[in-house]
């Protein structure tokens, strides 16, 4: 019992005589100007590397540009029909004092001048062979070369 009365003491002399309270602690505001020599302390090791250059866009854009409605049949017969039949005609040949040579193709309902290189519509327009008369065209639809020759009025 003499131990109750000494802890029961002990607990009222505590509440009677509190101690002070610490005193709250001092914040520091950041600072809002970093020094160049302070990137180092905190770990930044200089200038950012440069980014990766992005993709080549050639690849990438059947995926996007390819018409959702178009119907993709199996290999077959069907396809030899289809490379035959692709809308794009060769009407004429033009090498310019330059030497670059230009090639007048009609597409669909539209006709253009096209240089090596040019994309247009779902095609690519990849050599121009002024001698024979004819191009060779790259059909992203079909994934194949195609060659288109002039045709004899």
């Amino acid at each position: 019992m003499a131990v109750l009365v000494v802890v029961l003491g002990k607990r009222v002399w505590e509440v009677l005589n509190p101690q002070e309270p610490p005193p709250p602690p001092q914040y520091r505001y950041p600072d809002t100007q970093i020094e160049a020599v302070d990137y180092e302390r905190i770990g930044f090791p200089g200038a950012p590397p440069f980014p990766p250059p992005p993709p080549p866009e050639r690849i990438w854009r059947p995926l996007w540009e390819k018409n959702p409605f178009w119907y993709n049949p199996g290999l077959g017969a069907a396809r030899e029909n289809r490379t035959k039949d692709i809308g794009v005609s060769l009407l004429r040949i033009v090498v310019s004092p330059d030497g670059t040579a230009r090639a007048q193709l009609r597409v669909t309902n539209s006709t253009g001048w096209y240089e090596e290189g040019q994309e247009f519509e779902a095609f690519e327009l990849v050599s121009i062979d002024p001698t024979s008369d004819e191009c060779v065209i790259f059909s992203y639809e079909l994934g194949e070369r195609i060659t288109l020759k002039k045709k004899k009025r």
